[in-house]
């Protein structure tokens, strides 16, 4: 954190960016004299009474109504501007003194000013969100401040920069945080969505993706009804990343509650249906499905062809299991159906 604003007086953080809103208010200059009232010198002194009079949720509201003034002052030297974020981030818990039902509010406004413009600073709005974070002790503030940073961190583009956080905390969210499961599932959701998103490292965002997904559907396991309906989203992008992959030929998720619900809802029932052919058929088979569904694939974005290559690599890979050596004579009579299970068996 740039230190600027500390450097330049002993007086409190808390009151330093009173007086520094204020000059920014006043056009960067102090008062011409010592009776003279300016918009800035008003803030300043109304920031004080609050201060003092410990009203600090309204002091936030304050500082947080000048945060587009901050930004907007701040060019390619960021110091003040990050000094003001982190002495705003930390005024957050301050709230909980009066109230600890205000730090809440407080932490869920801050963050939406800060993720309000994903055009300026986005390095050190998400720097500032992170500050936020780490701050709060509340689990409830917690996963709000959470939420909209992933949210801002999905839209900016700038995920890369949570990757490592995400990959190491995401599994013990719940239990931090105090998440039920759907609160949970909403946070490693949107964990997923910021993640796939522009990145450096596409592979280890992908396969963090896929970890993030698959967390989501072994939180289905043993429930049913309307909750489990409520799998099915997330098990249709699971089975249709799979289909998709070039680099997948495995998919554990087959027997998966959400993923086997798919096949009794009529707009996914074709999608399971694709995947059991793929994963227990043969090419033939695999071969008379896209023909019986032959819309599907391209309403997924994904090319017939690549997933009929697919099929074939993993027919062949079957073949080579059963057959610890594998002969030309063996592919040649497997092209003619030997490994093919037949429709009536997959559908069974």
């Amino acid at each position: 954190m740039a230190a600027r604003l500390f450097e330049i007086t002993e007086e409190d953080s808390f009151l330093v960016v009173a007086t520094y809103l204020g000059e920014l208010l006043d056009g960067g200059e102090a008062p011409a004299g010592e009776q003279a009232e300016t918009p800035g010198s008003r803030f300043a002194t109304e920031s004080r009474e609050l201060y003092t009079s410990d009203r600090t949720a309204e002091l936030l509201d304050k500082y947080v109504s000048q945060l587009d003034t901050v930004f907007a002052s701040a060019g390619e030297d960021t110091g003040n501007l990050e000094s003001v974020l982190d002495i705003l981030c930390h005024l957050v818990p301050r709230t909980a003194l009066s109230s600890p039902q205000q730090v809440l509010p407080a932490a869920t406004k801050l963050a939406a000013a800060l993720a309000a413009d994903g055009g300026s600073h986005v390095q050190v709005r998400l720097q500032a969100l992170t500050t936020l974070y780490n701050v709060l002790e509340s689990g409830e503030a917690r996963h709000a401040v959470l939420l909209r940073t992933l949210g801002f961190a999905r839209t900016t583009g700038s995920a890369d920069a949570l990757l490592p956080v995400i990959r190491a905390s995401a599994a013990s969210w719940a239990r931090d945080l105090g998440l039920d499961r759907a609160r949970e599932r909403e946070l490693l959701s949107a964990a997923a969505d910021a993640l796939e998103g522009p990145s450096s490292t596409p592979r280890e965002s992908a396969a963090e993706v896929q970890r993030l997904l698959a967390r989501i559907l072994a939180s289905y396991e043993g429930v049913a009804g309307k909750e489990l309906a409520g799998g099915r989203p997330v098990a249709a992008r699971v089975v249709a990343d799979f289909l998709r992959s070039g680099e997948a030929f495995t998919f554990d998720l087959l027997g998966n509650p959400a993923v086997a619900s798919l096949a009794a809802a009529s707009d996914t029932a074709p999608l399971h249906f694709l995947l059991k052919t793929m994963l227990v058929g043969g090419v033939r088979d695999f071969r008379a499905t896209l023909a019986e569904y032959p819309d599907l694939l391209p309403s997924l974005g994904i090319a017939p062809e690549a997933a009929l290559a697919k099929m074939q690599v993993m027919a062949l890979a079957g073949l080579a299991h059963v057959n610890p050596v594998l002969t030309f004579e063996q592919i040649a009579e497997d092209r003619k159906g030997l490994l093919q299970q037949g429709l009536t068996a997959i559908k069974a």
